[in-house]
């Protein structure tokens, strides 16, 4: 369960980087800071639930988490990216209590 949350949790990330990418008004700058802000953690997230990797895990989600809080405070699509991130917690969460069932 919990992989399949952060896979989740990774393709909405990866789905907000195409909508907001397609901005006619998007320059390459802000291409290249939605790349390393948003897809480029969104993907390691994935890959870090598939494998997981608690640690490369909470790398990734802090490494998102400013760039997808601002992106949250928008309208319209933009306002739901923060879904990603609660998806991030609760998949981080089982994993930890699946990793250490004493907690």
């Amino acid at each position: 369960m919990e992989k399949v949350l952060g896979i989740v949790g990774g393709l909405i990330g990866i789905l907000a980087f195409i909508f907001v990418s397609m901005d006619p008004n998007a320059n390459g700058i802000s291409t290249v800071i939605l790349v390393f802000g948003l897809l480029i953690p969104s993907c390691g997230v994935i890959y870090a639930s598939l494998t997981q990797r608690i640690l490369l895990f909470i790398i990734f989600v802090i490494w998102s988490l400013p760039l997808s809080l601002y992106i949250s405070s928008g309208e319209g699509f933009f306002k739901y990216i923060w879904i990603n991130l609660v998806l991030f917690l609760i998949s981080f969460v089982l994993m930890v209590i699946k990793k250490r069932p004493g907690i």
